[in-house]
Parts: structure tokens; sequence; C-alpha cells
């Protein structure tokens, strides 16, 4: 049941091991090593730490992937966080439509049989969204961060998580008509919520725990943990149950869902805003597919 609800609730993606946790175990070392390096004047001054960082963060990484068992969701987002690294320590764009293509054609050239699986097909829609969608209101949200006042600035960070998750869930809801027949209205709020926590409470706590388990100590991380986690469990609970989590659609045929990527490749790919839109008559026609 509690499986079920958090699909409902659009939560099911934190039960994945895969680019959130990965980016998010990543993030947190490479803040760490920067933040260690920068206490010397001479590391700080001569060494190139954001390189020496990434690279940290890197290992750190491959290090949490055999930790969970390397499944194929996390040795998807591995690659990607190669490339990212590649990115940074040849001075290139870190996050970017060419990227995303290299990444997905390293794992094509692998396993191509999964291209016709959810978790390659999901991955791929949410990526190419965001790093599109954020581009193109990259203007309004520097504003809003940039601010005088505090109300600007919050209203940024908040702009930011909501863009993220609109963003994602639209673009994997074709892919759920096609594999699930069913679509859900409330995963908006429910990552607005539940992502912040997993990101600074609850995978943090779990690092921690990490640390101290040598020591016999990991139940002074893992109670914190399991607080943060019980507040997750109750958010899916209750999006769950109200009207719209759950409504069932007729099944998106394959023809449909390659008209869907077909639309959301052009738009994604297009950079001027006239040519962009005609993307969106491909992915209508998809969504009617049912």
């Amino acid at each position: 049941r509690t499986r079920a609800d958090f699909a409902d609730s659009g939560l099911a993606h934190l039960l994945a091991v895969a680019g959130l946790h990965l980016g998010i175990v990543m993030g947190l070392g490479i803040a760490a090593v920067r933040s260690m390096l920068a206490l010397s004047e001479h590391a700080a001054l001569r060494w190139p730490c954001r390189q020496i960082a990434a690279v940290a963060g890197l290992v750190l990484g491959c290090g949490y992937v055999l930790l969970t068992g390397a499944h194929l969701p996390a040795q998807r987002s591995l690659v990607m966080a190669a490339v990212a690294t590649l990115a940074i320590l040849t001075g290139r764009r870190v996050v970017s439509l060419r990227s995303l293509a290299l990444a997905a054609g390293v794992l094509l050239l692998l396993e191509p049989e999964e291209m016709l699986e959810l978790p390659m097909q999901m991955s791929v829609a949410a990526v190419m969204a965001l790093v599109a969608g954020f581009e193109a209101c990259a203007t309004p949200l520097r504003l809003l961060r940039e601010g005088e006042h505090a109300w600007q600035r919050t209203a940024g960070r908040i702009g930011h998580l909501s863009l993220a998750s609109i963003l994602a869930g639209v673009a994997c809801l074709p892919v759920g008509m096609a594999h699930f027949a069913d679509v859900g209205a409330w995963f908006v709020l429910a990552n607005l919520i539940a992502v912040p926590l997993a990101a600074f409470w609850i995978m943090p706590c779990g690092m921690v725990a990490l640390l101290l388990m040598p020591f016999g100590l990991e139940a002074l991380a893992l109670v914190p943990m399991g607080w943060g986690n019980a507040v997750v469990i109750w958010l899916a609970h209750h999006v769950a149950a109200w009207p719209g989590a759950h409504v069932g659609v007729p099944q998106m045929p394959a023809w449909g869902l390659a008209l869907f990527f077909l639309g959301l490749c052009w738009l994604c790919l297009w950079t001027r805003p006239a040519w962009r839109l005609w993307g969106v008559a491909p992915i209508a026609l998809a969504m009617m597919t049912p």
C-alpha cells in the first residue's frame, strides 16, 4: 500500500537509487571537499580546488553506486555524472543537452534494448525538459534570486523547486500513460515538500550514519533519518488520498509515445521561439492517441 501511495502521489522516484540520490551524495561530497580545501590558504590560492572537489565527488558517487547494488538507473546516473565531471575538468558547460546526448548515446551503445524500457524513457524525458526549461526561464529566475528584497529571493528559490517538479513531472506524464495507463495531479506539491526534505535531511543523515557505523554509533543518525522518512511516508499517504491523485486513462500506444518524444525533442532542441513552438503540435497529437 505504501508503494502504491508513493506512485499515486508522484514520489515513487524517491524510492529508486538514481539521479536524485546520486546528485545529493556527490553534491554534499563536493561541498565538503571544497570547504576543507578553502581552509588552507596555499590550496585555495594555488590548487584547482573546483576540479579536485569534482573528482572527489565522482569517486564518492562511484562508491555509493557500488554500495547500493549498482542497479541500472544508478549506472545511468553515474554515466551522466561522469560527463558532468569531465565538463568541469575541461572548462565546458556542465549541464547541457549535448552532455545528455553524450550520456544517452553511451548507454544505448552499451544496452540498446533499454530504449524501450520505462527508466530510460523517463530519465531522458525529464532531463531534456529540465535542461531546456531552465535555459528558457534563466533570466526571470536569476532576477528573482538576485532581487533586493527577501521575498524576491524566497520566491526565486520556491520558483526554482516548483519549476523543476513541473518540468520533470509533465515530461514524464505521457511515459506513465504509455506504461501504466494512469496520471496523477498532485506530484508538484508532493515533490515541493519531499525533495528538499530528502536533500537536506534524509540523505545527509544516511551519509553520517554510514560514517558512524564502524564505531557502532549509527543510531545517532538513523533515528533522525527515520523521522524524515516518516514525514515523507505521511505525505505520500495523504496526497494519494486526495481526489485526482490517481486517474486511470486509456493506454497510450507505442507510436503515440514515439510521436510525443519527437515533439519533445523538437520543443527542447530549437532555440528560436517561433520554430520551437511547432513541437507542441506532435505532443498534443500524442496526448490524444489514447
